[in-house]
């Protein structure tokens, strides 16, 4: 079978599966990256080794290398189960080990300059980001119909695996939407000829705002600057910041935790022998 009929087929697999788009543009794209290095042989002929050739030729960190290895298995095994391979060859490749996780929020002091000198749309993008934990693809799906702000007011976002959840509207962001403009009907945010704003455009608005003030950081550390405060103005209520960031294991949240250090210092100094005891 041909590799563009190949993928196509994945892809059709794939949204049956009702997997975010996103995820599966991402798939697809290693296996075209995959299928123009091994040309003119196609995607059901390399070796364990071939693959794990290419894989040295690419730029890639323990994390992203495992990704690419877990979009590839994913391939295979669909390929597998419907007929057109007989084996998988990513199975004979080791995974590299990926250390654990950090949270990586934007520092304070960049956060409010950021916010208080962005215009729509950067403003509404930075606002979701900070005080709802919004991915960058939950900003871009956002439409009328997910916007409350009558009471204390929510927004509601529609993340991985068509998961949604309500989030508390912060003021702020309350404000920054005021300021875009909440549209009767429709997306949020739109490009200049109406259209939809993907994803892509999302992160590229926001990041080239954050770096055109010369600040490090990405429209991603908004959202973990809201997973570590949040953790910390619960009072380290773990399954709260879960249900609010939309992860889907809390192993992911427990980053935030591991993060928060806070007073820790004097925590130890203050341990005594029998202290708990009397407690």
């Amino acid at each position: 079978m041909e590799t563009s009929e190949l993928i196509r087929l994945h892809r059709l697999a794939m949204k049956r599966r009702h997997l975010s788009e996103g995820s599966i543009d991402k798939r697809i794209s290693a296996l075209r990256r995959l299928a123009e290095h091994l040309a003119p042989a196609g995607l059901l002929e390399p070796s364990s080794e071939d693959i794990e050739s290419y894989l040295d030729t690419l730029p890639l960190q323990a994390r992203s290398r495992y990704t690419y290895l877990s979009h590839l298995h994913c391939f295979y095994g669909w390929a597998i189960d419907n007929g057109h391979a007989g084996s998988d060859p990513t199975l004979q490749i080791v995974r590299p080990k990926c250390p654990p996780g950090q949270p990586r929020p934007i520092g304070d002091v960049d956060l409010k300059l950021a916010l208080e000198l962005a215009a729509p749309p950067a403003a509404v993008i930075l606002a979701c980001a900070a005080y709802a934990g919004m991915r960058c693809c939950e900003i871009a799906r956002l439409s009328r119909g997910d916007i409350d702000t009558a009471g204390e007011g929510h927004i509601w976002a529609h993340g991985k695996g068509g998961k949604s959840r309500q989030i508390p509207l912060h003021p702020a962001l309350a404000q920054a939407l005021a300021a875009h403009g909440i549209p009767r009907t429709g997306p949020l945010l739109r490009r200049a000829d109406g259209r939809p704003m993907p994803a892509w455009l999302v992160s590229q608005t926001a990041n080239a705002y954050l770096h055109g003030l010369s600040i490090d950081a990405t429209a991603h550390q908004l959202r973990h600057w809201f997973g570590t405060n949040l953790y910390r103005t619960s009072r380290h209520n773990l399954l709260l910041v879960r249900d609010l960031m939309g992860h889907a294991n809390i192993t992911t949240t427990t980053i935030y935790a591991a993060s928060d250090r806070e007073g820790a210092h004097q925590a130890v100094a203050a341990m005594r022998p029998g202290l708990a005891a009397a407690s």
